[in-house]
């Protein structure tokens, strides 16, 4: 074990493409994350940082050389809180590019494990395109770092509704959030395995797509008495399912 025996001495944390690392290695972050280490962070030579490769585990570094690239020394590697987590899947519309961001930042940050946006024929029309995708990769990789996070959320790409319910499967938890339902937070408390949710979009699902979802094993749940955005039902039924026997 290395130096570095507490998280105060950790100036930040990284990701890294390496899928496997062990303490002793000597390893280089790659150009953007060196880059950012060096010229956003300023750090240099004997601090201390924090590597994530998304296993469940993060791993206590010691900057060796900042030149070329980031080159580091692997000091130890300790479990993540959220390494045994069960699975967590969210289920959502797409909307507004700016809201959209601020949502999958604040759900990687809140603990779920999947985003899963689809189409319906509600959903208010956006251009999902390669760039869009890679913008939100970021995204979800800077929460990812910011919030300490062991594991990387996976972020599908958009599908329409009913090819969505078609993929999930067996799932023993199924929530449809609803404004008025007979299923409130409380109910949650009783759970505790993989569970996913989906919220519907700003205009509504129709009446035959929520039979759809109906009829696939969803459960109807109202989590506030107030009518919420897409993006704050989904942030909110994500802290609620983590707070209830999930975190």
């Amino acid at each position: 074990m290395g130096f570095i025996q507490s998280s105060e001495k950790i100036k930040a944390a990284f990701i890294s493409p390496q899928k496997a690392i062990q303490p002793g290695q000597h390893l280089c972050l790659d150009h953007a994350e060196s880059r950012h280490a060096t010229q956003v962070l300023r750090l240099c030579a004997g601090d201390g940082i924090q590597v994530i490769n998304g296993s469940g585990y993060f791993y206590p570094c010691r900057i060796l050389t900042c030149r070329p690239t980031v080159e580091y020394e692997v000091l130890d590697a300790l479990p993540g809180h959220d390494r045994d987590l069960p699975a967590l899947h969210a289920l959502v519309p797409l909307i507004r590019k700016r809201r959209w961001e601020w949502l999958v930042e604040k759900l990687c940050e809140a603990g779920i494990t999947v985003i899963r946006p689809y189409l319906s024929r509600r959903t208010r029309p956006l251009e999902w395109t390669k760039h869009m995708h890679a913008r939100s990769r970021r995204i979800v990789l800077s929460a990812v770092k910011q919030s300490r996070r062991t594991t990387i959320p996976c972020l599908e790409h958009p599908l329409p509704l009913a090819d969505v319910l078609r993929e999930v499967g067996d799932c023993p938890e199924k929530w449809l959030l609803r404004r008025e339902a007979p299923c409130r937070a409380k109910d949650l408390a009783t759970q505790g395995g993989d569970a996913l949710f989906l919220v519907g979009p700003e205009g509504g699902l129709t009446d035959a797509e929520e039979a759809h979802i109906r009829d696939v094993g969803f459960r109807a749940i109202s989590v506030a008495q107030t009518i919420l955005r897409s993006e704050t039902a989904a942030l909110f039924m994500t802290a609620l399912m983590r707070a209830h026997g999930r975190r």
